[in-house]
């Protein structure tokens, strides 16, 4: 992860549950840090959620690269399972996990470039305080 790299935009995504999921992401720009999030609801699985706040992240990201001038974007996730079911090559997949496909390939399609990577709880607190 480059956080402070010129030509890269970090999205930071985050799944909370407390009675029902709630989905985030964050990602700094020149006025300061945006963010968008959404409530889910309770009959989701974490793999649900999470792919879903990457798929919704992924969705924000051309207009977010056109107003930052980026062609480069990470989206970093702590869910492990929702970053193998996105690499997973099998035919089915989840809906949110197909959007997020078509989503990161319409990046592609504008000339910018997406790498989805997982974080550990350690290393999102570092990468946050270093912004």
């Amino acid at each position: 992860m480059l956080p402070n790299h010129p030509q890269q935009i970090t999205v930071f995504v985050e799944v909370a549950k407390d009675v029902d999921f709630g989905v985030g992401a964050a990602w700094k720009e020149r006025a300061g840090w945006k963010s968008r999030a959404m409530l889910l609801g309770r009959y989701l699985t974490e793999v649900d959620a999470a792919s879903f706040a990457i798929s919704m992240a992924l969705e924000c990201l051309p207009a977010v690269l056109l107003r930052t001038d980026h062609r480069r974007a990470e989206v970093a996730t702590k869910s492990r399972l929702a970053l193998e079911e996105l690499q997973n090559t099998q035919s089915w997949v989840l809906r949110t996990i197909a959007d997020a496909r078509r989503h990161a390939e319409r990046v592609r399609e504008d000339g910018g470039t997406v790498a989805i990577t997982w974080l550990s709880s350690g290393t999102t607190v570092a990468a946050t305080a270093a912004n």
